[in-house]
């Protein structure tokens, strides 16, 4: 029998101005990029054993707490790295630039609309959280998971747990460049206009053509802060035409294309004329 409820896992961002925490985020990079060095040196694919190399290498120094944490985070960057390796020799060794700071949900408590987290043995810092994401940690029957800190960003994960709902039908959805065709076990056909993101991206590449500096840093800058507002928009716009399908209560059945440019190649049973492309 299934079960009749399902876990969603979201997550809630805001801003911040804390800047007591730029020390400990410098000192959590360190010890993720030691942690991947000493991995890849000693060919260590245990988290356990990783821990065991790491770990009194930093405890005293370091809050032991975010120790732990920055292990367990580049043992899955190490992961990812040897997976990937497999397939590509040349990939380079991993290596953690931002300035970030994890948190399990056991080394933080949200006390009075504030995110209370300790930066060393009893001493502590206090992040004020606004209406919105006090509101949304508040709710009864959540369970909080972890916080990711950037300089100006707190991120807060959490899940619940919801009913399942039993759809109401289904729903075929044909994807193209420009909509989305939607057909239900009823035979309605509803187009879903996505055109706008097509011309968002012809937009944002006409503005980049006409940045003319020769100074490659300002240019890489210029790049990077119009491609945020581009990914912000285009993201903002899919999300609301998707939640129009998904508000449809329909159980979405969509084609699986993967293989399909090695079913049609030129070789496979379907004549000399075939075109490759």
């Amino acid at each position: 029998m299934k079960s009749l409820l399902v876990i969603t896992v979201k997550c809630i961002t805001q801003t911040h101005r804390c800047t007591e925490i730029l020390q400990i985020m410098e000192d959590f990079r360190f010890v993720v990029n030691e942690s991947i060095r000493l991995g890849i040196e000693h060919n260590i694919t245990s988290k356990f054993k990783l821990r065991n190399l790491v770990y009194p290498k930093f405890h005293k120094t370091i809050y032991s707490g975010y120790v732990y944490t920055a292990i367990w985070n580049a043992s899955a960057m190490l992961k990812n790295y040897r997976k990937i390796k497999k397939k590509n020799a040349n990939i380079r060794m991993p290596f953690m630039k931002r300035h970030i700071l994890v948190i399990d949900n056991q080394r933080y408590e949200i006390i009075h609309n504030h995110l209370k987290f300790p930066v060393r043995p009893w001493q502590f810092v206090y992040i004020p959280l606004n209406h919105h994401v006090s509101k949304i940690l508040s709710e009864p029957g959540l369970k909080l998971g972890e916080v990711t800190l950037t300089p100006n960003k707190v991120s807060v994960s959490y899940s619940r747990e919801i009913p399942r709902k039993e759809p109401k039908g289904y729903l075929g959805i044909d994807m193209n460049l420009e909509n989305a065709t939607c057909v239900d076990d009823a035979g309605r056909v509803t187009v879903v206009d996505l055109s706008k993101i097509v011309s968002m991206k012809m937009r944002y590449r006409d503005v980049l053509s006409h940045f003319t500096r020769n100074d490659i840093r300002i240019q890489k800058k210029l790049k990077q802060k119009y491609g945020r507002k581009q990914q912000n928009k285009e993201d903002t716009f899919s999300h609301q035409r998707s939640k129009e399908i998904v508000s449809q209560g329909r159980q979405i059945i969509m084609e699986n294309l993967a293989g399909i440019r090695k079913l049609y190649r030129k070789g496979n049973g379907q004549g000399s004329n075939l075109d490759s492309s």
